[in-house]
């Protein structure tokens, strides 16, 4: 795999490495969320509280959907007055009957268990809310139920760009239904504020100026090691693992602090510590595993016990010779925190890509994958 680092300085010649032209959509994510915000007015996401708070909330994503309930979680965090359960299997919990509401979210050849747990739902008489294609099996199983259906354009994206299309209506639909507090101009500012970390982080701005292409290319010999410190960083920790893996073929590690503590203080004295001769080590001709590079995917906001036992992980590391990064969402309402943190890192992962040769339009075996998956 060749590596170019000097990619990142040209800024005409990123945008001729990125055929599949990632770096476009996700700076159009704030576009993305206000054309979603009215999609699922048009749709009528707020008639879902005229049959009351339903007792729990099941969302059925998988593949490229998979991190949407975790976005519904990170923004209501622990004060959401019922249970938020990700189903990701092809059968619903026995319990998940009429008193829930089952939110199904895929394209328009959806996962087989996002199918199956849409159409278990119908059957079950749950209350449902589909966010998917006009036309498929999941909107289908939206007439059938009498759901709500929130039709998403694609418009030519890649469904791993897709993520604030789907998500945006679910958050709309906890705002009604008193889940959550995101109001209209909370996302609206959250659409602000992706139209502003585009500007920091796009192909134009030099690396030392630009958090996304700095951070890719300390990334470029690295064993990501993503810790989430804050609610609100636990997603984009996870989805920023995904988007190195899919975008880049690259192997990263994600977890959430405080749970993290004993197995990351371990992996930074661990076999992949650096030693003396790492200095002069040329990895990339060398190949093998990296040495590990922890990235905090930062809140803005943190239980002070959580801040501590991270303090405490950066001097562990500091003394150890671990190389150690941060991303650290400003201020504001949860979901602008957590669209700055998604941008910020899908901006990095998809630099990574481009700067390792890698068109992030290619993934043969995820296709592969999905071909068998659809021909069963």
């Amino acid at each position: 795999m060749s590596v170019d680092e000097s990619l990142l300085d040209d800024p005409g010649a990123v945008l001729a490495a990125d055929r599949s032209e990632l770096l476009r959509f996700v700076a159009t994510s704030g576009a993305q969320v206000r054309e979603a915000m009215t999609r699922a007015d048009e749709a009528g996401v707020a008639r879902l509280a005229e049959d009351g708070r339903p007792r729990s909330v099941v969302v059925a994503a998988a593949g490229a959907s998979r991190h949407v309930g975790s976005v519904l979680e990170a923004v209501a965090g622990a004060s959401c007055p019922v249970p938020v359960l990700r189903a990701d299997g092809f059968a619903l919990p026995g319990w998940v009957g009429p008193l829930d509401l089952v939110v199904a979210v895929g394209g328009a050849t959806p996962p087989e268990e996002t199918w199956a747990l849409a159409d278990e739902s119908a059957r079950r008489g749950c209350r449902l809310l589909v966010v998917a294609p006009p036309e498929g099996p999941l909107a289908e199983a939206a007439r059938r139920a009498r759901g709500v259906h929130v039709p998403v354009h694609r418009s030519g994206r890649p469904s791993r760009a897709d993520l604030w299309a789907r998500a945006v209506p679910l958050l709309l639909a906890a705002d009604a239904l008193g889940l959550a507090s995101v109001p209209m101009d909370a996302l609206e500012r959250a659409a602000d504020r992706l139209d502003r970390t585009a500007e920091r982080c796009g192909p134009a701005v030099d690396p030392l100026d630009n958090p996304a292409k700095s951070l890719a290319l300390q990334l470029i010999d690295a064993l990501p090691l993503l810790w989430a410190s804050g609610d609100v960083a636990a997603m984009p920790a996870r989805r920023f693992a995904d988007r190195i893996a899919v975008d880049a073929g690259l192997p990263a590690v994600a977890d959430e602090l405080p749970a993290a503590g004993h197995a990351a203080a371990a992996l930074l004295d661990g076999s992949l510590r650096p030693d003396e001769d790492d200095f002069f080590r040329d990895r990339v001709e060398e190949g093998g595993v990296g040495r590990p590079r922890v990235v905090v995917v930062r809140d803005a906001e943190e239980d002070p016990r959580v801040a501590l036992r991270r303090e405490q992980l950066a001097q562990i590391a500091a003394d150890g010779g671990v190389a150690w990064s941060e991303v650290v969402a400003t201020p504001g309402h949860p979901v602008e925190r957590l669209a700055e943190l998604v941008s910020v890192t899908d901006f990095a992962a998809t630099y990574l890509a481009l700067v390792h040769g890698t068109d992030p339009s290619r993934r043969s075996t995820v296709n592969e994958l999905d071909d068998r998956t659809r021909r069963r």
